[in-house]
């Protein structure tokens, strides 16, 4: 709705568009009441023929009331005279005395209103609506807002009074923003109706004004050549016309005219005439317009009657459906109280329940604090075992090596003994004294010397006197190494290795005794998908790989065995509430017959209860057992989904885990292709001589790192296969029986030997097992540090007891060759270990010398390369055998080898 200012604006333009003489600038220069009654006598002359009362108004209000109430008086009176009442949707009486007295803008617009509706219902509205088509379009909308407005306050108001009247009489409420939509709906179509009526009047109007103006037209040329004929006429009576024209002709010729005026005449009369009847036919329109829409009223409070009755109709269907739904609500209220009870019940037992498995919470929390520090012990006691059987492995060879050359060395002295009595017992020698023993020295020789016996008989005596020197050389070291073996049987680790050991075999033999009899009154499947999933489970490796294998073992076995005592407590729950059904059943049996009260009665129920005793004690058996059968299948299946929980959680650990370990080799294996595709594209670069790709270090250094790079990779599979090879052990290899959980010493012992004696010595299994993990620690570094070192010095000490076994087979050979007998001077036979040895240090020369070789050829490339003399081959595809032993290394390889 547009505010009062815009209207007061598009009302003042208006009225600037008549002609007044001057220009209004705002309402108060309206407030005196002579521009209306100028305005008002130009609308309709004949009605407004009086004068203002007071032509003189000297700026005092009094005097404008004066006109004001005169405009008022006669402006009221011409709109009653022209529509019958005034408009209802205006106000009939503003304040005239505000007007004059205090300029008020807003009574003003009223009064402006009312002038306004007085101008359209004038006899000749098409000036005045010309008028106001010509103002401009803010101004022709606020003057069509003040009209509908008017208008549809008159409806509005009527309606409003109508339906007021209604209510009074039917005492109804109505809802005000019905009635707004009402009122907003009638106004609508009332202004649609009298926008359509004003077109077609605008439209008849229209073509009134134009067969006026035709007939005007006509009119004028009649009357211009009636004045030219009376014209001519005269000059020919005064006889200055043309003489030859008879007067017959022109007198039939004015008779002509003069018909033709009184046919226009009456044409026009017939015009004016029809012009009335039409005028006439729009009043009778629009008094049946003002009929029909009072009927239209009607039936628009009889259509708003019938919505009112059918909207409190379907509130008593509603009112009905409720009161229905709330009967429903109540029986199911009631059911629900039932439920809620039953519920209630439930949870108390769920809240036992809970108070029970938070205490096996409780219970296993313990468990899980005390078994790290079980598995730190553990994993303690298999370092320091595989440590004392590494020990006791070596000193037991270097024992029997110093055993067997102590034999060979007693058999060498007791044959040359042999020899020297015999040398002593020929001609010439001289005697010998028994006891004494032969200098270590040489001083026999020089007896013998002095004795004039051959040089080439005694050849063989520097070495005898340097065997009979290692010979005392060795008793002394097998002396020392008795020593170490008596002090390491007497150390006290080892005995308490012992006790652990037995402890734990102990422990298995226990739990070999206890699984017939945990499983008491479940069925043959159960028992059967227990031991498949405890045989095939990885509990422990899942929780922390780190642990070496027994560790493993050790907290899989804990965790079944919580298991086994979770499953038995469902047995003796099981078993608690069939105790609990018999207890009730004898406290019902107790209760029936307490409520029998006459002996009589008491008597009949103990016959008739001898008399079915037999028949009811097996009824009752039956359903004991029945009912222990029901308790036992509800535990079975408690523990049978506890057990699929368990597995299903291990399978998605495990496939997690893989998954991981999957991505991480593979992102380190993406990672290092990329920085050997990068070098070897700036390698080529820098030989192609591209100084855009080219890097900023030099052949060498680019060579150096690929290189490296290659070494680092080269580390890297080897870790993956180290740790591929030596898996942590799971829990099936305990069976069903638990067998098998701890390795006996002398397995373990054969099979450090076997590994020696097969291989290199290999990083024991925590330290292989650290390399899983992404950061170890700085601990299990030092540790694994400290263990290499150790093993350089055990291969050291090996070499050089393998050079002492070679000094040996060299003095042995000097005397085959000084013409000793092969029964005397055979050299002792190798064992398997130091076989093994000789082949590992030929190998570990081998590969020096190779490494010195490849060393060599190296700097040789990298000087040819530095200086752009040498060129460096390479394969599309990978190079075979053939073309690889062609090569230089190949060639290298090939002398190393001796072939």
């Amino acid at each position: 709705m547009a505010s009062e200012h815009t209207i007061t604006q598009a009302l003042l333009e208006w009225i600037n568009s008549f002609s007044l003489g001057k220009t209004l600038r705002s309402t108060e220069e309206l407030s005196d009441g002579t521009i209306l009654w100028e305005i008002l006598q130009d609308i309709d002359p004949q009605y407004f023929l009086n004068e203002l009362p007071e032509r003189n108004t000297s700026d005092h209000w009094v005097a404008k009331l004066a006109n004001l109430k005169h405009v008022h008086k006669h402006l009221t009176g011409y709109l009653r005279m022209q529509t019958g009442s005034l408009p209802s949707g205006l106000d009939p009486s503003p304040d005239l005395q505000a007007i004059a007295e205090k300029n008020s803008v807003k009574e003003t617009n009223k009064l402006l209103k009312l002038l306004l509706i007085a101008v359209i219902r004038s006899p000749n509205p098409e000036r005045f609506v010309n008028q106001i088509q010509d103002l401009s379009l803010q101004a022709q909308e606020g003057l069509k807002i003040a009209i509908e407005e008017s208008n549809g306050e008159l409806v509005s108001t009527d309606v409003e009074d109508e339906t007021n009247e209604d209510t009074k009489k039917q005492d109804l409420p109505v809802d005000l923003e019905l009635q707004f939509e009402e009122r907003v709906g009638k106004v609508i179509a009332e202004n649609d109706r009298l926008t359509h009526e004003k077109k077609e009047l605008e439209k008849a109007l229209e073509d009134l004004h134009n067969r006026l103006a035709r007939l005007q037209e006509n009119n004028d040329t009649l009357q211009s050549r009636l004045a030219s004929t009376e014209d001519r006429l005269v000059t020919l009576k005064s006889g200055k016309g043309d003489i030859g024209v008879s007067a017959k002709a022109l007198e039939s010729k004015t008779r002509q005219q003069e018909d033709l005026i009184a046919s226009q005449e009456e044409r026009i009369a017939a015009a004016q005439d029809e012009i009335d009847s039409l005028r006439m036919t729009v009043e009778s329109l629009h008094i049946k317009n003002q009929r029909f829409q009072k009927l239209q009223d009607d039936y628009d409070e009889l259509k708003t009657e019938r919505d009112q009755l059918a909207r409190k109709a379907n509130a008593a269907e509603k009112y009905r459906q409720k009161l229905q739904a709330s009967q429903d609500f109540e029986k199911e209220n009631q059911s629900l109280k039932n439920q809620i009870k039953d519920l209630q019940q439930q949870l108390k037992d769920a809240d036992s329940q809970q108070r029970w498995s938070a205490e096996r919470e409780v219970e296993l929390e313990e468990y899980r604090r005390v078994l790290p520090r079980i598995e730190q012990e553990c994993s303690e006691i298999q370092n320091l075992k595989k440590q004392l059987e590494f020990n006791n492995h070596a000193l037991t060879e270097r024992l029997s090596s110093a055993e067997e050359q102590r034999e060979r060395d007693d058999a060498l002295i007791s044959e040359l003994r042999e020899r020297i009595r015999e040398l002593e017992g020929s001609p010439g020698s001289p005697s010998l004294t028994p006891g004494t023993e032969t200098p270590k020295r040489g001083t026999l020789q020089e007896d013998f010397e002095g004795m004039g016996i051959q040089e080439s008989q005694l050849s063989v005596l520097p070495t005898i006197f340097e065997e009979a020197e290692l010979t005392d050389s060795s008793k002394a070291e097998n002396d020392e190494l008795r020593k170490e073996v008596e002090s390491l049987k007497e150390q006290p680790s080892v005995s308490w290795l012992e006790e652990e050991l037995g402890k734990f075999a102990a422990y298995d033999a226990d739990d070999d005794s206890q699984v017939g009899s945990q499983f008491e009154g479940f069925s043959e499947n159960f028992s059967h998908v227990h031991r498949l999933a405890q045989s095939n489970s990885s509990q422990g490796y899942v929780i922390e790989p780190l642990f070496s294998p027994r560790t493993h073992r050790k907290f899989s076995d804990e965790y079944w065995k919580l298991y086994d005592h979770y499953t038995q407590a469902l047995g003796k729950l099981a078993d608690a509430q069939d105790s609990l059904e018999i207890t009730k059943r004898a406290l019902t049996d107790a209760l029936a017959e307490v409520g029998l009260a006459g002996k009589e009665k008491v008597d009949m129920i103990h016959e008739v209860k001898e008399s079915n005793s037999a028949e009811v004690a097996k009824l009752r058996a039956e359903w004991d057992e029945y009912l222990h059968r029901i308790h036992l299948l509800e535990a079975e299946l408690d523990a049978s989904q506890e057990l699929v929980r368990e597995v299903c959680a291990e399978r998605d650990e495990l496939r997690s885990l893989f998954d991981k370990k999957q991505v991480e080799m593979h992102a380190e294996d993406q990672e290092m292709s990329n920085e050997m595709k990068r070098l070897l594209a700036e390698l080529m670069a820098q030989e192609n001589g591209d100084s855009a790709d080219a890097s900023q270090k030099s052949g060498p250094e680019l060579a150096k790192e690929v290189a490296e790079l290659i070494e680092k990779y080269l580390e890297k599979l080897a870790k993956r296969a180290e740790v591929s090879g030596f898996p942590p052990v799971p829990s099936s290899c305990a069976g069903s029986t638990h067998s098998g959980k701890v390795f006996s010493e002398s397995s373990f012992t054969a099979a450090g030997n076997a590994g020696l004696r097969t291989q290199p010595r290999r990083v024991p299994e925590f330290e292989a097992k650290h390399t899983i993990t992404e950061k170890p620690t700085e601990p299990l570094k030092r540790d694994y540090i400290h263990h290499q070192n150790e093993h350089i010095k055990f291969l050291q000490e090996r070499i050089k007891h393998f050079e002492e076994d070679d000094a040996v087979d060299g003095i042995s050979k000097e005397r085959e060759i000084a013409g000793c007998p092969a029964s005397l001077c055979h050299p002792p036979l190798l064992t398997g270990s130091s076989v093994v040895q000789l082949e590992l240090q030929k190998i570990i020369d081998k590969q020096a010398r190779e490494l010195t070789l490849m060393s060599s050829a190296w700097y040789d490339l990298q000087g040819r390369l530095q200086g752009n003399n040498g060129t460096v081959s390479r394969f599309r595809n990978g190079a075979n055998i053939s073309e690889f032993q062609k090569g230089w290394l190949g060639k290298q390889r090939s002398l190393v080898a001796g072939r």
